[in-house]
């Protein structure tokens, strides 16, 4: 098993040892992490008092889970345009505040979800012989390989796996012939599912948070997303007996929608300077929010900051579905949105491909390869 992993998509695995006596998972949901974490700030003392809370924007109701906002996709579906533009309102305001925020009543069914943990957890479960069999080589984007987003970083330091492939195009049935030859169908049928229920929630996403903006802005924003969507789809697994975590870090993407499957709660948004933990529910997706928004809108609108920690005593495996803006469009806010603003222009208009390569300089921070000031 080679450690020279292609980074990709933003979600920059690096190693980070939590060492005994260095972290401490708290009552609360906190984790506290010591002086060797890459980001020095104190963590949320008691997150959890947060739950419940409730704030509103417009009309539509936002309920506060572990602090990060919940936003009820119920009333999109009723047809009613009101509705859908105070629903747009909220996720454009959960973004500014956070970066962040879980989606729940979103119409994936639960049963195209659990079909695809499964599948997932399969995976991870068979004989490295057979992993193997579909390893991700050295500059190629799809396949199986361990957690690293280092090529530097050997795979005997990584406790974490992942399984990654590109949409649309995914040559899903050629892997899973790697992985289990002559008996692939049940879980091509199950990943297809789960990529085609991700990437109709992804357009609405786009198209809400789109209506959230100015008509103007939101129609210059919506101009980079036509279907069909283009983006990744990625398994990580996490043994209980894994010490490796995500540093803090923004995604290479627009946003990515991520479900917390199975173990403990390991994903940490920042607010504040604060670390804030995102309750795992089965029912529910996460939206973070990725650089390329935050270039489309000059920096007033936030990426989300995260990170994964060690969360509890199982095995936790996670579904990140991330969206890539169209490849061939220079990415940059409408003038109009800089005049408003009276901003001048914070990123260079790059490209998406020419976004992904200029990352890697700073891995961690990309938006600081691509700053108009940075040369």
């Amino acid at each position: 098993m080679r450690g020279d992993e292609v980074v990709i998509q933003g979600e920059v695995l690096a190693e980070m040892r939590v060492m005994e006596g260095d972290a401490e998972v708290k009552d609360n949901g906190v984790s506290d992490l010591g002086k060797d974490d890459m980001v020095k700030n104190e963590v949320v003392e008691n997150n959890r008092l947060l739950k419940g809370e409730e704030m509103k924007h417009g009309d539509a109701e936002v309920t506060m889970g572990y602090g990060v906002p919940e936003i009820d996709l119920s009333r999109v579906f009723s047809g009613d345009g009101e509705n859908r533009r105070a629903v747009g309102k909220a996720m454009v305001e959960a973004w500014r505040t956070w970066g962040a925020f879980l989606v729940v009543n979103h119409g994936v069914d639960q049963s195209v979800v659990e079909g695809a943990r499964e599948q997932g957890m399969r995976v991870f479960a068979l004989p490295m012989d057979n992993k193997l069999q579909a390893w991700r080589e050295e500059g190629k984007f799809a396949g199986y390989g361990n957690g690293a987003g280092s090529k530097t970083t050997h795979s005997a330091d990584i406790g974490s796996e992942s399984f990654r492939v590109a949409y649309p195009g995914a040559d899903i049935t050629n892997f899973a012939q790697k992985l289990w030859p002559g008996n692939c169908e049940t879980f091509c049928e199950d990943y297809e599912a789960y990529i085609a229920a991700s990437q109709k929630l992804t357009v609405q996403l786009v198209e809400l948070l789109s209506e959230g903006l100015s008509e103007e802005d939101g129609s210059h924003i919506n101009s980079y997303f036509r279907e069909p969507c283009v983006g990744s789809v990625r398994l990580n697994y996490y043994p209980a007996s894994a010490t490796i975590g995500l540093p803090a870090h923004t995604d290479v993407a627009a946003f990515v929608l991520l479900h917390q499957c199975d173990g403990g709660e390991g994903l940490q948004v920042e607010k504040n300077g604060q670390w804030v933990t995102v309750q795992a529910r089965s029912d529910a997706f996460v939206v973070i929010m990725g650089t390329v928004y935050q270039i489309l809108t000059n920096g007033e609108y936030k990426a989300g900051r995260h990170r994964a920690i060690k969360g509890g005593n199982k095995d936790r495996l996670s579904m990140v579905f991330s969206l890539w803006p169209n490849p061939s469009l220079p990415m940059s806010p409408a003038p109009s949105f800089l005049a408003a603003h009276k901003q001048r222009l914070l990123y260079k208009p790059l490209t998406f491909p020419e976004f992904w390569d200029a990352r890697e300089a700073d891995l961690l921070n990309p938006l600081k390869c691509i700053a108009v000031d940075a040369d």
